[in-house]
């Protein structure tokens, strides 16, 4: 039985840093004597949850954790919770955060032979969560992708390409590549890409849909990218989900689905001159996963044993299921 006894004294939970496909959040230690761990969970609904577990602290003394393959522009709810073994549970303020959107790339500056680009970075860097490197990719006549310029400097944001060919159609991208818990024993990268600029002889305008899940639960955030190639920027991007209105946003837009088998969604390009590209994909959306948990007997003895039984429906395959018995070993 869980107590309503407070292990301590509030856990304060806070963002110090923040980009477009990760999260790096800090909070206050707890003094308990009893601590077991302090789980880190998500709502992607709202303040209220539900709230999905991401992830286990078991050392009292480490108050930071980060998060990485999130949805741009997805709005998200946060909360850590900390375990102790005779005190019960305490939990943090819910934390409120909405992920900043993508890059964007531009081209102020255009010759017969160069083209300078501007571009944004809206991520706040800070707590585990570090900038690495910006990296400008090059299609030709449609090609396949080459690498033109990688700054590792994220205050700035141009870069100029030069050598440029008359009656060539180029393309370029951006990614802006950070680090997840760099300093630590174990970092990762978390890449976005921007929008697609094109520039040269025009080929004709076209588009490709990615899903960063093809798969996903009920209520569950995923992210969107329609990327054009041919046709002439600046480009105009619209969405229409599930068959819904057209809305207008940007190359990149999350959404989440609330009921399942699938969930369908069309994107819709037009570029400068006014020609215009349609395309549509079709993800798989699961039930959100239910748990349910027996036990063979209610009251026991010291050293009888017990027998449990955890049984999951729904949810995404590959499911993990783990337990915790009050003894700090999870």
């Amino acid at each position: 039985m869980t107590s309503s006894v407070q292990p301590d004294a509030a856990i304060t939970l806070s963002a110090p840093g923040v980009s477009p496909g990760a999260i790096s959040l800090l909070w206050t230690a707890t003094n308990d004597h009893f601590f077991s761990n302090y789980t880190i969970a998500y709502s992607t609904t709202n303040a209220s949850g539900p709230f999905v577990p991401t992830g286990i602290v078991t050392r009292q003394t480490t108050t930071e954790f980060a998060v990485g393959s999130l949805s741009p522009g997805a709005t998200l709810w946060w909360q850590v919770t900390e375990y102790a073994f005779r005190h019960g549970r305490a939990t943090s303020n819910v934390l409120e955060v909405v992920q900043p959107t993508l890059a964007y790339l531009t081209e102020p500056v255009v010759t017969s032979t160069s083209i300078t680009f501007n571009w944004t970075n809206n991520a706040s860097y800070g707590g585990l969560l570090s900038f690495q490197s910006y990296t400008l990719d090059e299609r030709t006549n449609g090609g396949a992708s080459s690498l033109v310029a990688t700054i590792t400097n994220e205050t700035t944001r141009t870069t100029a390409v030069t050598g440029l060919a008359t009656g060539t159609s180029y393309s370029f991208s951006l990614n802006t590549t950070d680090c997840i818990g760099c300093g630590s024993g174990s970092p990762a990268s978390s890449t976005t890409s921007s929008n697609t600029v094109t520039a040269g002889t025009l080929l004709a305008l076209s588009v490709t849909i990615s899903a960063s899940r093809p798969v996903v639960d009920v209520n569950q955030s995923d992210l969107f990218t329609c990327t054009p190639s041919g046709g002439q920027s600046p480009f105009a991007f619209e969405w229409s989900v599930g068959g819904s209105r057209f809305v207008a946003g940007s190359s990149s837009f999350a959404t989440a689905f609330a009921t399942s088998p699938q969930g369908n969604m069309t994107c819709r390009v037009t570029d400068h001159p006014g020609s215009q590209a349609e395309i549509a994909m079709t993800v798989t959306v699961n039930p959100q996963p239910v748990i349910s948990l027996i036990v063979n007997q209610a009251n026991v003895t010291t050293g009888e044993p017990v027998s449990f039984i955890c049984s999951v429906s729904g949810g995404t395959p590959t499911i993990t299921v783990g337990w915790s018995f009050g003894d700090g070993a999870t």
